[in-house]
């Protein structure tokens, strides 16, 4: 059997909150490999002002530590989703997870690890051509007997502003701190992006 994924998806509003959720599971296999998985993410955020927003997610995902089995930690296009950075104007552009559901995916780790994690998060518009947020994330092994990694906590910052019509510049800081259980350094990972966009 080739492969597979089923996936469920939930968005919508309650009040001043919104909610997006997701659970999907994988399986199949290709010759003598087979396939497994399961994920789950669920995000909630208010604007509990004209000016402010707060949120926060919870992504979890199973580890694996059958040999004969491949962990399939999360399905996206190019990166398309990083919960690292995908509250600022970089959004994917900054990649730490090699998966964005599987901890010991980043540089150093091994392992099917899967993930349990939280991060919290806000933004300020103090004008309307202005704004400025920023996340922290603790991201932690569901099966830490598969991996060197024990936890990696994450935060970012980011600044963006509204030029002119269709034109922004932003300015957005990424800094990963991993937590490893063996001789592996802990060395942070840190990255400074700037951003022009113009839209046609």
């Amino acid at each position: 059997m080739l492969p597979w994924g089923l996936g469920f998806n939930l968005s919508g509003d309650l009040g001043m909150a919104s909610l997006v959720a997701e659970i999907a599971t994988f399986g199949g296999d290709a010759g003598a490999v087979d396939f497994v998985g399961t994920q789950a993410y669920l995000k909630a955020s208010a604007d509990v002002t004209d000016m402010v927003t707060i949120g926060g997610e919870l992504l979890y995902a199973l580890g694996n530590d059958d040999p004969n089995e491949t962990q399939i930690s999360g399905l996206s296009d190019d990166g398309s989703f990083s919960p690292v950075d995908s509250n600022t104007p970089a959004d994917a552009d900054v990649i730490i997870f090699g998966s964005p559901f599987n901890v010991a995916s980043i540089p150093g780790g091994s392992g099917d690890a899967g993930m349990q994690a939280i991060t919290l998060f806000g933004e300020v518009r103090p004008m309307e051509a202005l704004a400025l947020g920023a996340k922290i994330g603790y991201f932690s092994a569901e099966d830490d007997d598969v991996t060197n990694v024990d936890s990696l906590t994450t935060f970012n910052a980011w600044v963006a502003y509204d030029v002119g019509p269709n034109t922004n510049v932003s300015l957005t800081y990424v800094l990963g701190c991993p937590d490893f259980d063996d001789a592996t350094p802990d060395e942070n990972l840190g990255v400074l992006q700037a951003k022009f966009l113009v839209k046609f």
